[in-house]
C-alpha cells in the first residue's frame, strides 16, 4: 500500500499487469506514465509499419502484425506495476510498513 502525505492511498497487487498486457495504451494514459505511453505509441507505430508490409507481399497479416504489438503488450504486463509503482514513489507516496497498516486499520 502506497500513500500520499495529503491522504490518498493506492493499494497496488505485485504480479502481472493484465491490464497493462490487454490495452497497454490506454492502461498508460490512465495511469498518467508519459514514457509507457509514448512507448506503447511505438510499438503501435511499428504495428502499422508491419501492416503495410503485409499489405505489399500479400502474406497473411496475422503472420507480421501479431508479433510486433504482442511484444509491447508483454513488456506492458511485465513491467506495467513496476512502472507505477516507482511514478508513484516519484509523486511523493511512500510505502506504508505492515504494522502501521494494522495501526491504521484498528
Amino acid at each position: 500500500m502506497l500513500v500520499h502525505p495529503n491522504g490518498k492511498s493506492r493499494r497496488i497487487k505485485r504480479g502481472f499487469c493484465w491490464l497493462g498486457f490487454l490495452l497497454p495504451t490506454l492502461w498508460a494514459i490512465s495511469e498518467g506514465l508519459w514514457r509507457p505511453f509514448a512507448f506503447s505509441l511505438l510499438g503501435y507505430y511499428l504495428y502499422t509499419r508491419a501492416f503495410d508490409f503485409v499489405n505489399d507481399l500479400q502474406i497473411p497479416a496475422l503472420a507480421l502484425l501479431w508479433p510486433s504489438y504482442f511484444v509491447v503488450m508483454v513488456i506492458f504486463g511485465a513491467f506495467g506495476k513496476k512502472w507505477l509503482v516507482n511514478d508513484l514513489l516519484a509523486h511523493g507516496y511512500r510505502d506504508v510498513p505492515l504494522e502501521e497498516k494494522t495501526n491504521t486499520l484498528v
